[in-house]
């Protein structure tokens, strides 16, 4: 007997049948890859279920990327490549674009798709998401509108927004990221120029954002890449999606140099009255603003009844950049301080029920727990919450006195009794923290600037830095880095989250620990597992 129900009845039968899967790609870092000293992309890799194919697909990016066909070229053109790929991100349009292509041909309307991501591979992660959210994702096979399609996307003309808009309802399918886990991302991408993208600090697309940062990294081109918050606009204040102006590198390395030794106006009096030289100046400052302005964060408008509300969380941890998406210690060391940002992923994905299968063999060989993932802490045992302690309070009785008693003191803020995530004992955290746990925060930390002094070199080159000030104004300013912390933005008075491990190093006597990211409120929370 045949059936009278037309063909594509029937696929479209088959089709609302089918079980959604979850599409998950993993990014590494700058030429990182698989080997002894393995990355944390790498390890979330490893625990990723892979043997059905019909709930979750994965996809795993090195940091050393394919920059000719194999045989075409001499292995020296092809260390010039890999060179030129560090220096200045010449390849980061093919990262984006192999990780789109690899969506094209697997994504199908339903399934859910999570992003991973460490360093340069945590901004390719976020730039696939914002081409996805500005461009949509073309129908498989469509790889004749791929050029078109990422030019469109990088576009800063002030038309391209509705163009995008045009080309997605007629090219794309709309895809929603359900989560993007990151590790350090970092702003800039090349080590000599930067390049950016559009929509990678801010995406409406995204309903989950977690993102584990460095409080130790010192290096002027590992300033860290935040979640940005969009000041309100008015209806029909259309913005370039371009994040950074673009100036070319000579003219910006003249820019600086004409205004380092510009007429005497350039620098501050001294206590004779005299004006220092520049070379003075240096020495007296860890930063020389050269040039500041406040600009808007463009974004695409969208009235505030269509803008989805994206779950966003970035918390700190101890370490250097590689302390926290991993990558120095080796595979075989028992303990590392990027074991703590690992798990907090793992946990927080599975938190956030983004669909991300994880294999339980491979979670027990590393050692991740997931038993009472879900449950919260209260905030204190009275009700109430604790009033905010100075710094010494989480400081050896030695370290104490290195605090200047004619300063005002920087601030640790209390848990919240309205946060209960947030950890609520004032006695020593090694009661309520497993071992493993414990021992990982008192690892060495991983400080390039001293194990390498040729980062150096960069740190005396001026460089452009934009951040986003409490009420929501940009900032850009040129500065001399030196070594600096990095500063640590407060979102709207609200304070940044450190991990708990955190606290317990900074309870050692003997580790005398004191994070070189300090925000100027002095106000923290305390995220707690």
């Amino acid at each position: 007997m045949t059936s009278n129900m037309p063909s594509s009845s029937k696929r479209n039968t088959r089709d609302s049948a089918r079980k959604p899967r979850t599409i998950v790609l993993c990014f590494d870092g700058t030429s990182n890859e698989y080997g002894t000293k393995n990355t944390n992309v790498v390890k979330f890799y490893s625990l990723l279920k892979k043997d059905n194919q019909a709930d979750q697909i994965c996809y795993y990016q090195p940091g050393i990327g394919t920059y000719f066909q194999p045989g075409v070229v001499s292995p020296i053109l092809h260390w010039g490549a890999a060179a030129l790929d560090i220096a200045i991100a010449w390849y980061l349009s093919q990262h984006v674009l192999d990780g789109y292509k690899f969506l094209m041909q697997n994504y199908e309307v339903g399934d859910k798709v999570c992003l991973i991501g460490f360093s340069r591979g945590a901004y390719t992660a976020r730039a696939l998401a914002g081409m996805l959210h500005k461009i949509g994702l073309l129908s498989k096979d469509n790889d004749a509108q791929l050029p078109f399609a990422y030019k469109l996307y990088k576009s800063e003309l002030e038309d391209s927004v509705s163009i995008a808009a045009g080309f997605k309802r007629t090219f794309c399918r709309p895809v929603p990221i359900e989560f993007i886990g990151v590790w350090d991302t970092v702003a800039s991408v090349g080590l000599l120029t930067r390049r950016t993208l559009p929509f990678v600090t801010n995406n409406t697309a995204i309903r989950t954002f977690r993102h584990a940062l460095a409080l130790d990294e010192r290096r002027a081109k590992f300033r860290a890449s935040y979640y940005q918050h969009t000041a309100p606009q008015l209806a029909g204040d259309v913005q370039r999606p371009s994040t950074w102006a673009k100036p070319s590198m000579l003219r910006r390395a003249t820019t600086n140099l004409l205004q380092s030794f510009s007429d005497v106006d350039e620098g501050m009096p001294g206590v004779d009255g005299s004006r220092p030289s520049f070379w003075q100046r240096i020495s007296q400052e860890r930063q020389v603003t050269l040039r500041r302005r406040p600009v808007r964060q463009p974004t695409i408008v969208e009235t505030p009844e269509d803008v989805p509300t994206t779950n966003v969380r970035e918390v700190w941890f101890a370490g250097g950049h590689a302390d926290i998406g991993g990558g120095v210690a080796s595979d075989t060391d028992e303990y590392s301080l990027a074991d703590i940002p690992l798990r907090w992923m793992v946990h927080e994905a599975m938190r956030a029920q983004c669909g991300i299968l994880f294999d339980s063999k491979a979670l027990a060989r590393l050692g991740i727990p997931t038993r009472n993932i879900f449950k919260s802490r209260p905030a204190s045992s009275s009700g109430h919450s604790h009033p905010h302690v100075t710094l010494d309070d989480y400081l050896p009785p030695r370290r104490r006195a290195a605090t200047s008693p004619t300063q005002e003191r920087p601030h640790l803020d209390a848990p919240s009794s309205t946060h209960s995530v947030f950890a609520s004992s004032e006695s020593d955290d090694h009661a309520t923290m497993d071992e493993p746990l414990v021992q990982a925060a008192k690892q060495p930390i991983s400080d390039q600037l001293r194990e390498h002094k040729s980062w150096w070199l960069l740190e005396l080159i001026p460089t452009k830095f934009m951040w986003q000030s409490s009420d929501n104004n940009w900032i850009t300013e040129w500065s001399m880095h030196l070594g600096a912390g990095r500063g640590i933005p407060d979102r709207n008075g609200d304070p940044p989250i450190f991990h708990q491990t955190v606290r317990v190093r900074m309870q050692d006597p003997e580790l005398k620990y004191l994070p070189r990211a300090l925000p100027k409120s002095g106000k923290y929370k305390w995220n707690d597992e």
